[in-house]
């Protein structure tokens, strides 16, 4: 493990010789010292909110929010792969069903929710459930803009395993806050701020919306740890909803090894096939079984972006 400077620059000579070191010596001065005052530049001049075109639509972004946002305004994009074969699937889906209807759990800012709406046009039925107020209010002025009022409904609040009232750690990242304590590892990320947040199960929110079950043909969520407690609902879906692709990030850091199992073993039980599998130290993970052992937390913290589809014909 790298653990100074003098193993970084070790490290780098030995990767790419003195080039690797220009290019690390590069990449430190700009992430520490560059990114910030742009960042900050930002924020003075659009008093902490910029509208940037993202894959075709309008996003309302903070320069502050040091998570999505600034990836974002850096970027332009995120989890490639994903957004990929989520907007290649949502042209697949384009003029297949009157109804198209996308459960967008956990939608921050607006990239992936938009996204649907845009590709989906007058067939989406984008169903948010986003608990953060700053969130809600860049989700509305982004619909808005984007004449998405017809085709997205966002309703404020969270999902769970039961409809009540919870506890939501506020992160300095927009797409960081959760309803589980946040683990150690990841603690000078959050603030002394909890909010009381409406939760809904899973099915609680469909029947809300009054949905027809067989209509939802897209689960997305990244919900920080909370991904166990809403699949423990979701075989309730299942039975109806038999076309159905399921995009989750699952967190090991913040749930259980045992936890993470048990919501592979899930999609198992119900014939869900692997779609793609990813991480930030992995590019490509090829079997369930693979997967299982990349979160196992003994071996690394690494979030993993899961993609999976069942169809029902």
């Amino acid at each position: 493990m790298v653990t100074n400077p003098i193993q970084r620059l070790q490290k780098l000579y030995q990767d790419g010789g003195t080039s690797e070191i220009l290019a690390g010596v590069k990449r430190h001065i700009y992430y520490h010292y560059i990114k910030d005052v742009y960042f900050k530049f930002l924020s003075i001049r659009h008093n902490d909110e910029v509208v940037r075109e993202i894959h075709g639509n309008y996003l309302y972004l903070n320069p502050s929010d040091k998570g999505i946002s600034q990836d974002l305004l850096l970027n332009d994009t995120r989890e490639e792969e994903a957004t990929k074969i989520i907007r290649e699937h949502c042209k697949k889906l384009y003029g297949t069903e009157e109804d198209v209807v996308v459960l967008e759990i956990g939608a921050n800012k607006g990239y992936y929710a938009f996204q649907f709406a845009d590709i989906l046009d007058n067939y989406a039925n984008v169903l948010i459930a986003e608990p953060d107020p700053s969130n809600i209010i860049s989700l509305q002025k982004g619909s808005r803009l984007n004449n998405f009022a017809e085709n997205i409904s966002i309703t404020p609040c969270a999902i769970g395993d039961k409809t009540g009232i919870q506890e939501m750690f506020i992160s300095t990242k927009s797409n960081t806050h959760t309803l589980k304590q946040p683990p150690s590892t990841h603690i000078s990320d959050y603030t002394d701020q909890k909010l009381h947040v409406p939760v809904f199960s899973v099915i609680d929110f469909v029947s809300h919306h009054g949905v027809n079950i067989e209509d939802i043909k897209i689960i997305r969520m990244d919900v920080e740890g909370y991904e166990y407690k809403i699949f423990k609902n979701l075989p309730d879906l299942f039975d109806e909803a038999n076309d159905l692709l399921i995009f989750v990030e699952i967190h090991p850091h913040r749930i259980k090894k045992s936890q993470s199992d048990e919501i592979i073993d899930t999609l198992i039980s119900y014939d869900f096939k692997l779609v793609n599998a990813s991480s930030s130290k992995k590019s490509q993970l090829q079997s369930f079984d693979e997967i299982k052992d990349h979160l196992d937390t003994t071996k690394g913290n690494h979030s993993t972006e899961l993609i999976v589809e069942r169809n029902g014909n």
